[in-house]
């Protein structure tokens, strides 16, 4: 087997439901982290469920209301991964939520086992913390989200 057949996973090739993109912890060979990529249509909403794992709800573009018992959370989101930083949300295991778009866009999902509870939390795009790393054209700047703040 190549690597490429390992590493590397096609546009929509692990689609499931609502999502364009599902990576496991089986699929990935992983012990704790997954990822689900939603695309919505303005208007468009999912139900989440996140089991016994937290996630952020992470706009990789577009906007969206996330809605958790009740209480409506804003993501003002980005055009795209390559114009911005964008705020996020955070979303302990054992929750329920509505995701809805309120401009067209891709979520993603990232999740991860958890053994902890912390509340539901929004983390402005003011507490994203970037740093640049490489040099000449392998120069780039990476985005840590969740790492650093609060949650």
């Amino acid at each position: 087997m190549k690597d490429n057949d390992t590493y590397v996973i096609r546009a929509n090739e692990t689609a499931e439901g609502p999502y364009d993109t599902v990576i496991t912890t089986a699929r990935a060979g992983w012990e704790y982290c997954m990822l689900r990529v939603a695309a919505l249509g303005a208007g468009d909403e999912i139900e989440v469920e996140t089991g016994e794992t937290e996630l952020l709800v992470l706009p990789l573009s577009g906007a969206a209301h996330v809605t958790i018992d009740g209480a409506t959370y804003e993501l003002a989101g980005r055009e795209s991964v390559f114009t911005d930083i964008t705020d996020y949300l955070y979303v302990p295991r054992g929750t329920s939520f509505l995701l809805r778009a309120t401009s067209a866009g891709r979520f993603a999902l990232p999740a991860t086992k958890a053994w902890k509870d912390l509340p539901v939390r929004l983390c402005p795009r003011s507490e994203v913390t970037t740093s640049i790393r490489g040099r000449g054209i392998m120069t780039r700047q990476v985005n840590n989200y969740a790492l650093g703040n609060r949650v």
